[in-house]
């Protein structure tokens, strides 16, 4: 194994310019194991997919990591279900550097943190952090990645760093339903591999309608035009409620690459969706569909 020296910390606020900086969608998930001082996961960080076994906590750690297929992601994804995070993670130059700024998503929403690599120890601790760095948590377990996807984050860490996460016990999402020439209607693969509409949580600083439109891009890799509010639905997520709002979608341009492209897509005629979405919650909406579009 390598070692792994990084320091973590959270931020005060964001950097100047942050839209200038390169960033990508990262989705990781990790076994449940019961050694506490070992972590597996598996990564997709845009197009390509990494297997990683870490060992240790704080600054220096034992790490090794292998590029995997797409393939072999797709068959090991599972395996993580309901211990997962996402986050996009930007590149931003500082000296001799790379800080890698991390906004996380869904249930984590409002949580932001860096980190930043060293060639020893001793360079480590010499480091001049930049002003807008708020509190180092290198030594806070609570606050790995591998804790927050087993464990999740409790109150008391909150508090102790005064951490506002946009979503604590209810949870705000939209998604679209993207439909073309009146006939057909796009669905794609969840994580259990179960058809679904495009949908995410609302971001931080993003309408309803502007962060269905990233989830579509981002889950089933298209683009379009919200036409309008459709309708809204629950259901149990993160030992919480998730309110969905869903939009309607048209002007549908089908990209062949995106960032969740290990996800399946389909066109569908509308009276076809009941033969592949089976969650319950939906049910409402596939019926109101069928009474607008299957005439």
């Amino acid at each position: 194994m390598s070692r792994e020296i990084e320091r973590k910390f959270l931020i005060k606020k964001l950097p100047e310019n942050l839209e200038n900086f390169k960033f990508e969608k990262i989705h990781q998930g990790y076994l449940n194991i019961e050694n506490r001082d070992f972590e597996v996961r598996f990564r997709k960080k845009g197009t390509q997919y990494f297997q990683a076994i870490k060992k240790g906590t704080g600054l220096n750690r034992e790490e090794v990591e292998i590029s995997i297929s797409k393939e072999q992601f797709v068959h090991l994804w599972p395996l993580t279900e309901n211990y997962r995070i996402i986050k996009r993670r930007y590149q931003i130059p500082y000296r001799n550097y790379t800080i890698e700024l991390d906004l996380y998503e869904d249930r984590f929403n409002g949580l932001i943190a860096c980190e930043v690599e060293f060639s020893s120890e001793k360079e480590a601790l010499n480091f001049d952090k930049p002003q807008w760095f708020g509190e180092e948590i290198t030594d806070e377990i609570s606050l790995q990645n591998n804790h927050l996807a087993l464990h999740g984050i409790n109150k008391i860490i909150l508090k102790k760093y005064g951490i506002k996460l946009s979503t604590e016990d209810v949870y705000y999402q939209s998604g679209v339903i993207p439909v073309r020439n009146n006939e057909e209607v796009l669905i794609i693969t969840n994580t259990k591999k179960q058809w679904i509409f495009p949908k995410g949580i609302i971001e931080f600083g993003l309408t309803s309608g502007e962060s269905a439109l990233k989830e579509a891009y981002e889950e089933a890799g298209i683009s379009g035009n919200i036409v309008d509010s459709f309708d809204h639905y629950e259901y149990e997520k993160w030992n919480g409620i998730c309110h969905v709002e869903m939009f309607l979608m048209d002007n549908i341009k089908q990209l062949e690459q995106w960032p969740e492209n290990f996800r399946k897509r389909k066109w569908v005629k509308f009276n076809k969706l009941p033969e592949y979405i089976k969650k319950p919650e939906l049910q409402p909406i596939i019926n109101r569909l069928l009474e607008k579009y299957d005439k």
